[in-house]
């Protein structure tokens, strides 16, 4: 390959063994997709119990879920849900829902797949701290079998939490395994099953998805297309019949590979617009910047359990001081300015649960005079003349750290433009950074002044997470105490909880407009976090082999993060993917899948009828 003979020159041996084994490995390159990652080391394991991050990408896609969720299909980037091994669901009442399964669901070796493959998969998160569905069981109380075919899912009132179950049946790792696998290989391993158990013999594992493990080794990854796949007839094929994710050695390898169009998407953020001026025949999602899709929130968190910090004025004073825009476009790639409110703003579906008259009373956007006045009334001013203003009983606005770890590039840039920018308004402000394991513990403890750091992206139920991890003081604590789930700056506004239940509970759509509402009151007026800008999906293409890929013009467009786990989202962007020159509306993305995807307002019309 014409990579290996440039990145190879002054390597040692193992570095030409490492390019030498992959190219010796690969299948016919015009059948084949390439993916590179931000992973640059082997797959721990192949075992979808595993956790992220062990679990080797391939790992999800082999076995199904009863739905697939997106938050941004198609040009319209709306919410919706396919329906995968589930052909239906109804609720037979408001405690009790009821799925179908599709007649032809099989497993690779021919035995159906039934109601007591899923009643046994959701179990296993019962017996076993599982990534993927022991969280279900906080709200879940039982899974039934019907028939072969019907399972139901069983809650409480008490326990009821309509987007768990919304998760629960198109999340992204909410996998149904085959029984008649899984339960000796328990027997066998017992405890051991998620940790020690690492499936990574392709013969031994059967699956039911549309790709199976092929072989594996330390640079790469090479699953293959189910030919004879229960779901061809619904779904058609995907276009690509092998998938490689290459493992590179690091970073400049791997863009180089891109470059040199040896690879055919990559999944971390890339200077596209820099190849494109090249002329090579290269896309991102949005052919302008920010080029890429956001998907979660990144935001300055001030610590409210450090005074004079819970002073409302010094926070809204902090929020107009930023530049989100100007700080968001210095990245290495450009990334858009977030919305206040926390909400992405360009996934359809929650954009409008955004109540603009909440923003434009309590909102704000950069301005630094404003930032001035509003310090300037609440007599927080510089007595001193040392530049550095006071509160009215003389305490001084720092010394202040704001904190990111080290080596991130896009949290050192910001933490130095947000310290820069605060101390123009008269604060004693720096940036410092730390190792992740010590900023970390910091943040998660609550023992900082400000820091950089995330606020979370879509899933099933989406905002309803975001202000649940940001807003709800029942997952703070104490200073000095972790709160690895969020509301790390503390703030304790107790009225946020009865909010946060009643919106996963509520099926009427005025009744929650109006929650969200007031969670978008208290995170404005009370600058609970301050967002600055979005953290991006990466996902940067090459048209050499293959076209289709999902844009932000592509009608049917399935756009789904390639992730470490395996692609289990994002299977049906593969089945839009045709050769490169072919037209690729014709694609069984837009022939099959197209008209069996669904709003996701399917699961609350279903739910509102017995409510």
């Amino acid at each position: 390959m014409r990579s290996c003979s440039k990145i190879v020159i002054g390597l040692v041996a193992i570095g030409l063994a490492f390019c030498v084994g992959f190219s010796q490995q690969l299948p016919p390159r015009e059948e084949t997709i390439i993916v590179a990652q931000g992973v640059f080391a082997p797959p721990g394991s192949f075992n979808p119990l595993a956790v992220p991050g062990v679990a080797g990408w391939g790992a999800y896609i082999m076995y199904p879920t009863l739905f697939v969720g997106n938050a941004t299909y198609g040009s319209d980037r709306e919410e919706v849900i396919l329906p995968y091994l589930a052909s239906g669901l109804r609720w037979v009442d408001p405690v009790t829902l009821e799925v179908s399964l599709r007649p032809e669901a099989k497993w690779w070796d021919g035995t159906p797949i039934t109601a007591d493959d899923v009643k046994f998969s959701w179990e296993l998160g019962k017996r076993h701290s599982t990534y993927w569905n022991s969280g279900f069981w906080v709200y879940l109380e039982e899974v039934k079998v019907v028939d072969d075919k019907t399972v139901q899912f069983v809650t409480t009132e008490e326990k009821a939490n309509y987007f768990e179950f919304f998760n629960m049946l198109c999340g992204d790792a909410a996998l149904v395994l085959p029984r008649h696998v899984w339960e000796p290989l328990e027997e066998e391993y017992g405890a051991m099953l998620t940790t020690d158990f690492r499936n990574d013999d392709p013969a031994q594992i059967i699956g039911g998805g549309p790709y199976r493990l092929l072989k594996w080794d330390v640079d790469y990854v090479l699953l293959e297309r189910v030919d004879d796949w229960w779901g061809e007839d619904i779904f058609g094929l995907p276009g690509p019949k092998y998938l490689v994710s290459r493992i590179f050695k690091d970073v400049p390898a791997r863009n180089l590979a891109f470059e040199q169009l040896e690879v055919d998407v990559i999944t971390s953020t890339i200077e596209i617009w820099e190849l494109q001026d090249k002329g090579l025949p290269m896309g991102s999602y949005y052919s302008d910047p920010p080029y890429f899709l956001p998907s979660f929130g990144w935001a300055l968190f001030v610590n409210f359990a450090r005074p004079p910090l819970d002073d409302p004025v010094l926070r809204r004073a902090i929020a107009y001081a930023l530049p989100a825009e100007e700080i968001g476009l210095s990245m290495p790639a450009p990334h858009a300015a977030a919305h206040p409110t926390m909400i992405i703003d360009v996934f359809a579906t929650a954009a409008a649960l955004i109540d603009q008259e909440v923003v434009a009373e309590y909102g704000w956007h950069y301005d630094p005079e404003e930032a001035n006045r509003l310090l300037d009334e609440a007599g927080i001013v510089d007595r001193d003349r040392d530049g550095i203003r006071e509160m009215p009983d003389g305490t001084r606005l720092g010394p202040w750290e704001v904190t990111c770890w080290v080596g991130f590039a896009e949290g050192m840039i910001a933490a130095d433009m947000v310290a820069a920018a605060l101390r123009e308004i008269g604060m004693d402000v720096t940036a410092r950074y730390y190792d992740f394991s010590v900023w970390d513990d910091q943040v998660i403890r609550g023992e900082f002044d400000m820091a950089f750091r995330w606020t979370f992206g879509w899933r099933p139920g989406y905002p309803w997470n975001v202000f649940r991890t940001m807003l709800d003081p029942r997952v703070s604590a104490p200073v000095g105490e972790p709160a690895p789930v969020g509301n790390w700056q503390r703030y304790m506004n107790w009225v946020v909880s009865p909010l946060i239940d009643a919106i996963p509970k509520e099926t009427d759509s005025e009744k929650v407009s109006a929650y969200y509402s007031q969670l978008e009151e208290f995170q404005l007026r009370d600058v609970v976090v301050v967002p600055l800008f979005y953290g991006m999906t990466g996902h940067a293409f090459s048209e050499n082999y293959w076209g289709g890929w999902p844009t932000a013009t592509r009608a049917n467009g399935w756009m789904g993060t390639v992730t470490i786990g395996g692609v289990q989202s994002a299977w049906p962007q593969f089945f839009g993917l045709v050769p490169a020159g072919q037209d690729f509306y014709s694609s069984p993305l837009d022939t099959h899948i197209a008209p069996l995807t669904t709003p996701s307002s399917l699961f609350w019309e279903s739910l509102g009828k017995v409510r």
